[in-house]
């Protein structure tokens, strides 16, 4: 029943990040720089946990009954933190869609985060504490050893539940009611199990194997109760409690819209409000697009269509349902639109919720819809388009990113016809463009011109990008597109003969240009290229939205910007001096021990820094390869606590057969170290792929097998790092408290995944590049390398 235990605290944890970093995405801005921020305020919480709280376990004598209610406190814990999330914007006087500075989302999801992450990080040392109390032969680096397995097995079914089935069929409040009741079915499962004496093995040591049966079958009554209180409990929870309460705070979250539906899919949350005479569709909080709003949709149509001389065939990405449909098909010359757009749901509450002309639109000879990601649909395509359309947000996200990069540009390019048109629209200034705007947009350009050789750019508080395949189409001139205007007797609302002169006036491109020109002047760095693997776009976006909160970010973005191999090797020198440096203290012995114990510590943190880096890298590269397919990017994740598991297992099993686990931790440190090194090799070998099919598929496993080799890295080199950790604490201090070295341990593990999950998104990755990121990482493994050969070679073992 503890290992039940365990699998449940796993099992909860995966599960209740993932839904509480999805409601932290909507109620704030969702990019990585946020995400970042969530997840190392959760991995730090719950290294608080494991770390300080972790040493009130050594003086408790029950650590069974402490599982069981620490578990039961968790099941009341996640449904409040969820609801306290939905709320959070009232306190500052915030309403849903308005982006929110660093500081509330900071403190938001470090309040959010501190109770749960508490308790499941204390319940780690706990459990090992349990096992060792149960199994007298066991050692506490056995124990903690099984209690990472079982967590991490834990951690591997919730995330693939949660994937697969929970997200689609359940809304928030089930999902962490459900999870709640989980907690307490393990509770109280846990303490009858404790009165019936079945957990405690001395209960049938001794008896004869025909005479255990009996003994053992009257264990398992807890669990069978356990689970007839369970299924009474879930039901009301499921279909009482939480509706009410995913409407009340849905009605909290959505103070001063008419929130008509909410729903939550595989891709995020999608909600709908009305006013009178207007529809408003919100993805993840953010705003999508509003209906009707025609300025909007003809400046995202027109401009380009009026560009090509004769458009027939047309691809749109994004947007069709807000009224990009509707225009597009008002050129008399169109004879075929592909619509794209990556979650059906938008299609389907259109249809609901729209007039109904506008989503009979959906249902026209001409139209074509597609339900995919479009930067896949466009690698999937064949040329034969006119022109191609991208409305779409900015690349406030890297995976928005992967529409603005030259690798993009450059399948697009594949797809139009000679004289095609590509066209998108960046968020710009009308009067006013300022440095950090001159920069993201100076990088657009830069990059786009990289793939077209003529493009126009259309000034306004939303700058629209028009490249063609070649020069001589495209016109700069007012004029010849309202002649256009008028030859296809089209009459728009805002595009017209008086505004078109005022957006395109002489004067305005003029002062863009020159904005333009001089970026790369003013910058001490060259305009920077956005790449799939180097996603500068993503980060000069990052830059820009800081300037509308606080100075203070914005000069360390700009500081950020010059990051490069060479400060991350001083780094490296840096830390390795740091935790060397104990072995010069005086005592010749116990400076020995203290440079062991720091290598150690490195070791630990520094490959839980590496795990995460890697399974962001592989996440990111798969999506700029294969484009963003949500059912394999959660194999992905699933397949690192699945490595981490059986890694895990396997060390627990050879653990005291290792004659020398030093040399052995020394192994796996080598093995870490080249493993980004051969990630690089195996991105740069995707291209050569080509059409081979087997290429393809043997491309689209490496992800998974990269991301799990990591996890079964980490796994096993927990519980040897544990009992080193463990030999070296006893040398120094005698016999220290046993939950202090697994919960300090633990600890660690968990800082090195927090700066590598806020690090290697935010920061490493766009600004150095997936190469270099990796390079990173290889030096960082290197300098955990030396303390440990540096404490190897000072004393054998």
């Amino acid at each position: 029943m503890l290992s039940f235990s365990i699998i449940a605290l796993g099992f909860s944890s995966i599960t209740a990040q993932v839904l509480l970093m999805r409601e932290l995405a909507i109620v704030f801005y969702g990019n990585e720089l946020a995400l970042g921020v969530m997840l190392g305020n959760w991995l730090l919480w719950t290294a608080v946990g494991s770390g300080l709280l972790g040493r009130l376990a050594a003086k408790n004598k029950h650590p069974l009954r402490l599982v069981a209610r620490t578990q039961i406190a968790l099941a009341f814990v996640l449904p409040a933190s969820l609801f306290a999330v939905r709320i959070s914007k009232l306190p500052f006087e915030r309403t849903i869609g308005e982006i929110t500075g660093f500081v509330p989302m900071f403190l938001v999801s470090f309040g959010a985060a501190s109770l749960f992450c508490l308790l499941s990080g204390f319940l780690f040392v706990v459990g090992s504490h349990a096992y060792k109390h149960l199994r007298t032969d066991r050692d506490l680096p056995v124990s903690a050893g099984r209690v990472y397995l079982f967590e991490a097995v834990g951690a591997g079914i919730g995330g693939l539940l949660f994937t697969f089935l929970l997200v689609r069929y359940l809304d928030p409040f089930r999902i962490a009611l459900a999870i709640s009741a989980l907690n307490l079915l393990s509770a109280v499962s846990l303490l009858a199990s404790r009165s019936s004496g079945f957990l405690c093995r001395r209960a049938y040591r001794g008896r004869r194997p025909e005479t255990r049966g009996p003994l053992l079958a009257s264990g398992f009554w807890p669990l069978g109760v356990g689970g007839i209180g369970f299924l009474l409990l879930l039901i009301p929870l499921l279909f009482w409690i939480a509706p009410q309460l995913e409407r009340v705070s849905n009605r909290l979250l959505w103070k001063g819209y008419d929130l008509v539906c909410s729903r939550n899919t595989v891709y995020g949350n999608i909600a709908v409000t009305s006013r009178p005479d207007q529809v408003s569709f919100f993805g993840n909080g953010l705003l999508m697009f509003t209906f009707p709003d025609y300025l909007y949709a003809e400046e995202s149509v027109h401009f380009a269509l009026l560009e090509h001389p004769d458009p027939r065939r047309v691809l749109l990405i994004g947007g069709g349902i807000g009224g990009g449909l509707e225009q597009a098909l008002l050129h008399p010359s169109v004879q075929h639109v592909d619509y794209v757009e990556l979650d059906p749901k938008v299609i389907e509450l259109g249809r609901h919720y729209l007039p109904s002309a506008q989503a009979a639109l959906l249902d026209d000879p001409r139209v074509s819809v597609h339900t995919m990601d479009g930067r896949r649909f466009v690698q999937t395509a064949r040329r034969g388009y006119d022109v191609v359309l991208i409305v779409l947000p900015a690349p406030f996200t890297i995976q928005l990113n992967r529409f603005y990069t030259l690798e993009f540009y450059r399948q697009v390019r594949k797809i139009l016809n000679e004289g095609g048109v590509f066209s998108f629209g960046v968020v710009s200034s009308e009067n006013y463009i300022g440095d950090e705007l001159s920069d993201f947009l100076s990088s657009m350009y830069a990059t786009l011109h990289r793939a077209f050789p003529d493009i126009v750019v259309v000034p306004g508080d939303t700058n629209h990008f028009i490249a063609c395949t070649r020069t001589g189409i495209l016109t700069r001139d007012p004029g010849m597109l309202i002649h256009r205007l008028e030859a296809r007797r089209m009459d728009l609302k805002y595009l017209n003969s008086y505004y078109l002169p005022y957006r395109m006036s002489f004067e305005r491109q003029e002062y863009l240009r020159s904005r333009l020109r001089t970026a790369e002047g003013r910058l001490s760095l060259p305009v920077r290229i956005n790449r799939d693997f180097e996603p500068i776009g993503y980060y000069y976006d990052m830059v820009l939205w800081s300037t509308y909160f606080s100075p203070i970010f914005r000069k360390c973005f700009h500081f950020a910007a010059h990051l490069d191999l060479r400060w991350i090797a001083l780094f490296c020198l840096g830390m390795l001096f740091f935790f060397v440096g104990f072995a010069w203290l005086p005592g010749r012995n116990v400076g020995f021990w203290r440079l062991y114990r720091s290598s150690i510590l490195l070791t630990v943190m520094v490959v839980g820094f590496s795990e995460l880096a890697v399974e962001v890298i592989a996440i990111l590269g798969f999506q700029a390869a294969y484009g963003y397919v949500y059912h394999q990017i959660g194999l992905i994740v699933a397949s690192y606590m699945i490595g981490l598991a059986i890694g895990g297992g396997c060390s627990v099993r050879s653990l005291k057969r290792f004659r020398n686990p030093f040399r052995t931790l020394v192994g796996i440190q080598f093995l870490i170290l080249i493993l980004p090194l051969t990630l690089i090799l195996f991105l740069s070998s995707l291209p050569k792929c080509g059409e081979i099919a087997l290429l393809r598929l043997l491309g689209r496993l490496g992800f998974p097998l990269f991301v799990g080799i990591a996890g079964f890295l980490g796994g096993f080199q927990f519980p040897i790092a544990n009992k080193l950790y463990l030999s070296s604490l006893k040398k120094l201090h005698g016999s220290p408290a046993p939950e202090r070295t697994v919960g300090s341990l633990y600890a660690m593990d968990l800082v090195g995944s927090c700066i590598g999950a806020f690090i290697t998104s935010a920061l490493l990755i766009p600004i150095l590049g997936i190469a270099q990121t990796c390079i990173a990482l290889t030096m960082l493994n290197l300098t955990a390398l030396w303390g440990l050969m540096l404490a190897y070679r000072r004393r054998r073992f």
